[in-house]
């Protein structure tokens, strides 16, 4: 898209234009397309342009997934991003994992919604709502998803060790693929919430006896690292 920056550009007041009165399917196409261009997300008209469309879509709040491709950028704030997964985690529930598993990928493009702190945001935290959408994921019926889910988790640091996470942490333990329990279990050894619960015993004991000899290494590792047979007396 040949769009220069500045409201002058005759190709970006068509491009606004179009985003203004086209039909869905050519505005999903020309988000995506201006997502990808810099020239476009830098032209006055074509920003206030899809802002007004983010706005009336986000006020119909009805399930789609067009506008997910603005989370790769700066153009939405928080408020509006939120907004847009939500709508597009609702819009992929009956598709195919591989549709769902870039709504779960674009909450990292959005560091802030999974609780990283800033140097003027010190006492942020995870968002309600995104933490939904990855608790969700987490018990997803494609294991794609569920391991996309635990493998974004390693990077969210504030997220993985806030009480929010340990709900998603113990689905990881329960999960009945192997690599996701280990995955988890490094995760949860990060998180002072997860030990709190008595349940967390029950799992560890599951993952004890497990048939995989990977799982029950990284368990009994765990145990004593957590000193937890001091702590259960049985």
């Amino acid at each position: 898209m040949q769009v220069r920056p500045g409201a002058e550009n005759a190709t970006a007041t068509k491009v606004a234009e179009l985003l203004k009165g086209g039909d869905a399917e050519l505005q999903a196409a020309l988000v995506a397309s201006v997502a990808r261009s810099p020239e476009a997300l830098a032209n006055d008209a074509v920003k206030a342009a899809v802002l007004e469309l983010a706005e009336a879509r986000i006020a119909a709040d009805e399930p789609n997934t067009d506008l997910l491709p603005l989370l790769s950028t700066a153009m939405l704030d928080d408020r509006q991003a939120m907004a847009v997964l939500d709508m597009s985690w609702k819009a992929v529930q009956d598709k195919p994992a591989a549709e769902r598993i870039p709504v779960v990928q674009a909450l990292v493009n959005r560091p802030a919604l999974v609780g990283a702190q800033t140097a003027g945001d010190v006492a942020a935290g995870p968002s309600r709502r995104a933490v939904r959408i990855l608790k969700q994921a987490a018990t997803d019926r494609d294991v794609a998803v569920r391991e996309k889910v635990f493998e974004l988790m390693g990077s969210l640091e504030s997220l993985r060790k806030s009480s929010q996470a340990a709900p998603i942490l113990y689905a990881g333990l329960s999960d009945d693929s192997p690599a996701i329990r280990v995955k988890s279990l490094a995760l949860a050894r990060e998180n002072e919430n997860v030990w709190k619960e008595e349940d967390v015993h029950e799992y560890m004991l599951k993952l004890l006896i497990s048939s995989d000899p990977k799982i029950r290494k990284a368990a009994l590792d765990t145990v004593q690292q957590r000193n937890l047979i001091a702590a259960t007396p049985r």
